[in-house]
């Protein structure tokens, strides 16, 4: 007997919304159920795309028949649907972050723990491939205990200013720390023990976007420290929207990946390699912008823990509100002085 698909449905049809809203439709192991938007327009016509019912009210969604949900609205509203979703017995998948607070993504954490059901963060960095190869390098030990890393994330203007007509409620830390953070802390296994930050509003202030312009943060983990940069005022003739650079240094070598090139780099004692990392896991085609809500499915369907839980999310969330709060402050924070609850791996 062919196995019950899992009836799913999405919260938020912008452009990650509607990845989501492809990826279910397409996965044989799924079915698209509804998707909802504010934007009644934008609504329907990922709806027709699709061929799946629209709403402009989540509430519709939690009170129908789908078995998960997917999360897909701006950063800071993430967690009055989550919560609904939850409280109604669904599944969720949630966009990074979590959410853009400490108590908010507690107060998720503990509603999924009272439901019973699981909760997924969309860390799709941990699915992309060379990032897979760069983690099981780590874990090889093939350049030794880590020392320190270096990660960069960025986007052009035309983020802030074009992509988000909400950037004024969010900022590069919540938009982009959300993934070079949790990757730190899945390449470490370490936790975060302190943050040091500092950043500015120039830049963005002078076209009125209240946001952080550029922020640079020193963590300092378990038994490593990385420095984190991230900005949202590249010039539009970048070639790129995103700009990404990533290296870390071991006691026995080094990792490096520039988006821009392509490619990883792994340099150890006796040799020095460049390549693109692995595209498939247990035979499955993996990519950050879909592997992740495949996952999750498989996760429902197979009553399993997904990678990346509501607990995992909500370290990331720690680690940027206290970079948050050491710029407010201009001192080092601790993020488990800012949770109740136990951080993930």
């Amino acid at each position: 007997m062919a196995q019950r698909k899992v009836q799913v449905s999405v919260v938020g049809v912008g452009l990650i919304g509607e990845w989501h809203a492809k990826t279910w439709h397409r996965y044989d192991r799924s079915e698209l159920m509804c998707v909802c938007d504010t934007n009644e327009e934008r609504a329907k016509t990922v709806a027709e795309k699709y061929g799946c019912e629209y709403t402009t009210d989540y509430n519709e969604i939690a009170m129908s028949d789908a078995d998960a949900v997917s999360i897909a609205t701006p950063d800071f509203a993430h967690t009055a649907p989550a919560l609904a979703m939850i409280q109604a017995g669904k599944h969720v998948l949630i966009e990074k972050p979590l959410t853009t607070s400490v108590a908010e993504g507690e107060e998720i954490v503990a509603a999924a723990e009272r439901q019973g059901v699981k909760v997924m963060v969309a860390q799709g960095m941990r699915f992309n491939p060379p990032m897979i190869t760069m983690y099981d390098t780590i874990q090889k030990g093939e350049i030794g205990d880590l020392v320190m890393g270096y990660i960069r994330q960025s986007n052009t203007l035309q983020v802030p200013t074009e992509m988000l007509s909400w950037a004024s409620q969010s900022g590069p830390h919540w938009f982009l720390f959300a993934h070079s953070m949790d990757l730190a802390r899945w390449f470490t296994g370490q936790k975060a023990i302190e943050v040091y930050a500092q950043g500015t509003k120039k830049g963005l202030a002078e076209i009125g976007i209240d946001a952080y312009s550029a922020i640079q943060a020193m963590v300092k983990f378990d038994h490593c420290f990385f420095t984190f940069e991230t900005c949202w005022i590249i010039p539009r003739s970048y070639p790129s929207i995103v700009e990404f650079d990533l290296t870390i240094y071991g006691t026995k070598g080094r990792l490096n990946y520039g988006q821009n090139r392509s490619g990883i780099e792994v340099s150890t004692t006796d040799k020095h390699a460049y390549g693109w990392g692995v595209d498939e896991i247990d035979g499955k085609l993996m990519a950050s912008d879909y592997g992740y809500a495949m996952h999750f499915i498989d996760c429902v369907a197979d009553d399993k823990t997904p990678i990346t839980t509501a607990e995992r999310g909500l370290e990331a969330v720690a680690m940027i509100e206290a970079a948050v709060r050491s710029m407010e402050e201009g001192r080092p924070v601790a993020p488990s002085s800012l949770l109740r609850a136990k951080p993930g791996k």
